[in-house]
Order: structure tokens, then sequence, then C-alpha cells
């Protein structure tokens, strides 16, 4: 008499692990629901109302407007709080249009996923370590928020590595990233006048803070045992970028920046900690992925993981 073949139990694909659930509102750590996109939303017409209203377009500006919101590297005369209101000032239309669009884009797919709350720490990263870097780089006066805007855009690459092996299209999304790097690089070098205009180091450490904080804080819709050790590097490039920033003298930035980085500590040690749940979460995801061979029991054939 055959023997009926094995039912194997219906696994949930990476959309429905990461979407299978509710709408959620407000910040949850956990992964059953979209998050409502609204603080990517309110920052984009945040800069639209400063950039109508106040203090309206740089090359329009009073001096003193001017002098409090822009951020000057070399200044030592510089007040903290410039380095967060250098980044709703915009040099043009133009420059508006661009810094909206990379919110907008990087900000709600960010926003979707992880939430309100880990948004705001990629933002509060990527913009005091934009300008600090920047500072301690290169000594032109900058305006506007670019580097969050930019760093929003590569928190993705950090989300594909927590999510490696269950992130569809993974290799799509990597040349993409690459390709977007390499058309922001060429068309400074390229485009008149915009490698003397464009702040690239501010580029820079926008992306690499927001990749760090996303790193620590990223939902993992699957962890596999070792990935805690992810945060530890998130957490390394961080606490780096801030003792560099504050040793060539940008102290501002840097500090404003090292008051993240408690928080970011605390959430790499206990909400990320490797738990019993998470190796044996992350055994039974192995078990799932391993190869399958036949065994032959006459007339039927069964499907069974070794």
């Amino acid at each position: 008499m055959a023997r009926a073949a094995l039912p194997f139990p219906k696994q949930k694909s990476y959309v429905e692990l990461l979407f299978g659930g509710r709408w959620l509102w407000i910040h949850r750590c956990n992964t059953k629901g979209k998050y409502v996109p609204l603080l990517s939303v309110a920052l984009c017409i945040l800069l639209v109302v400063c950039f109508c209203v106040f203090p309206g377009a740089w090359d329009q500006q009073s001096s003193r407007t001017q002098y409090e919101f822009t951020f000057r590297g070399d200044d030592p005369a510089l007040n903290w709080y410039t380095v967060l209101f250098a980044a709703v000032s915009q040099v043009g239309a133009w420059h508006l249009f661009f810094n909206v669009t990379t919110l907008l884009v990087g900000g709600v797919f960010l926003e979707l996923t992880e939430g309100s709350v880990r948004l705001a720490l990629v933002v509060w990263g990527a913009q005091t370590l934009s300008m600090g870097v920047h500072g301690a780089m290169d000594g032109r006066s900058i305006v506007g928020s670019s580097g969050v805007g930019l760093g929003l855009l590569w928190a993705q690459l950090a989300l594909l590595a927590l999510k490696w092996q269950d992130m569809p299209l993974k290799l799509v999304r990597v040349v993409m990233l690459c390709a977007m790097g390499m058309f922001d690089a060429g068309s400074v070098y390229s485009l008149g006048g915009m490698r003397e205009r464009a702040a690239m180091w501010a580029h820079l450490g926008g992306a690499l803070a927001a990749i760090s904080v996303a790193l620590i804080t990223g939902v993992n819709v699957r962890r596999r045992h070792w990935e805690w050790m992810l945060s530890c590097v998130g957490v390394l490039i961080y606490a780096s970028l801030v003792v560099w920033v504050i040793a060539l003298e940008e102290k501002s930035a840097g500090l404003l920046a090292a008051c993240l980085l408690p928080f970011l500590i605390i959430w790499a040690m206990y909400d990320l900690r490797p738990t019993r749940a998470d190796f044996s979460a992350s055994r039974e995801a192995e078990a799932q992925d391993a190869p399958a061979e036949s065994v032959d029991f006459g007339d039927e054939i069964v499907q069974e993981v070794v």
C-alpha cells in the first residue's frame, strides 16, 4: 500500500514576514505591521514651509538669519543649534526640490518598515554627522538636508545586510544603490560648477551615520544567531565618527551626535541581543533552508529535509 506524501507547512514569504499585519500608527518593537509614514512627510512639509515663509531662500535671507541658519565649520563661535537649523535652509528652488525628493523617497520607504522612532534616530545621526564630517574636512559654509536625504537612501544598505537571506531581489537592490552612488558622484564632477558647490563630505558623513544607525535599530524579520554582530559593527562605526569629528574640533556637531550614542549602545545590548529564542529560530530557519532529498516509498515521492 502506498504511503501518502508528507505535507510541509507553508512558509511565509519575506513580504508576509515584514508586512503581514496591520498598519501601526506608533512605534512598536515587532515586525507585524506597516508603519504609517508620519515623520518623513512632516519633514518634507517643514522644508517647504521654511522655504516659503522663514527663513526663505538663502540668498534672500538677512545677514542675521544667514548667520543663524548657515553651518560654518571653521567658526569657533558657531551656535550649537545651527547644526540642526542648517537643514531647513535651502539655496534655491532646485536645492529644495532635490532635498524634498530624497527625503520623501528615502524616508517613506524606510519609515514604512522601520517606524517613526527608528527613522528619527537615523535622521538625527545623519544630520549631525553630515555637518560634523563636512566641517572637519571642508571649511566652506553649507546649508540644506542633502546629507539626511542621501543617508535615508543609503540606510537601505544596512537593511540589506540585516535581511540578506530573506529579502527578494537583493542583488538588484545592491546594483541600484551602487548606481545611485555613482550617479551622485558623477553628477558632481561632470556638471559645471557642481564640484565647487556640492558638499560631498556631508553626503558621505550622512550616509555612514545612517548606515550605522540602521544596522543597530533596523527590523530583522528572521534573525540568525550571528547577526547580532552587525549591531556591534554599527556601534563601532558611529562611535568612531563621533570621536573623529570631536577630535577635529567640530565639537557642536560631534556632541550632538554623541547624544544618540547611549541609546544606540543600549539598543544594541538589550533589544538586539541574541536569546535562546533567537538561536532556536535560527536553527529552524537553517533547517528550512536546507536542501531536500527525495525518498521513494513505492508509488509516492516524499520530500524530506536532511
